[in-house]
C-alpha cells in the first residue's frame, strides 16, 4: 500500500471552521482569516506528492495530534503541483493547489477535539496520506 507520513504543528489561529476545504501548509505563521488551514510548517515534498496522487485512485488522510485523530477520503488530483500548500475541497474544483477533490470531510467536520490539540503551537500533527482501498 502506497503511504506518505508529513509532519506539521499546530498554531494558535487555527480555527478549523470552513465548510467546504481543509489545507496543510509549509509556512510557519497562520492567519485568523485562514479558517481552512488545520496545520503549519509542514514537510512535504512536491514531487513526492505529484507522484502519489498520479498512482492512486482514492486517498485516505488521516489527521493526528497526540491522541486524538480523525480520518476523510478524497479523489486525487494527478495535475496538483504545488510548493506550499495542500488543499483539500469537498467539490470538483482543481487548482495547483488542490491535492484532492469530493473530500468526505472539510475543516468544519474534523473531530472538535482534534481541532483544540490543533491549536496548540508546539502540538506536532502527524499526516497520513495513504491509498484508499475500495
Amino acid at each position: 500500500m502506497n503511504t506518505l507520513r508529513l509532519q506539521g504543528f499546530g498554531h494558535q489561529h487555527i480555527t478549523a471552521q470552513h465548510k467546504t476545504t481543509l489545507e496543510f501548509t509549509q509556512e510557519n505563521e497562520v492567519s485568523p482569516q485562514g479558517d481552512c488551514l488545520v496545520a503549519r510548517s509542514v514537510d512535504f515534498d512536491p514531487a513526492k506528492m505529484r507522484s502519489f496522487m498520479q498512482h492512486v485512485s482514492r486517498v485516505r488522510i488521516t489527521i493526528q495530534a497526540s491522541d486524538v485523530m480523525d480520518t476523510l477520503e478524497c479523489i486525487p488530483n494527478p495535475d496538483f503541483f504545488d510548493t506550499k500548500e495542500l488543499v483539500v475541497r469537498m467539490s470538483g474544483v482543481q487548482t495547483s493547489r488542490t491535492v484532492g477533490i469530493h473530500a468526505t470531510k472539510s475543516a468544519r467536520m474534523l473531530n472538535p477535539a482534534l481541532v483544540e490539540r490543533l491549536r496548540n503551537p508546539e502540538q506536532t500533527v502527524v499526516i497520513l496520506f495513504e491509498e484508499a482501498v475500495a
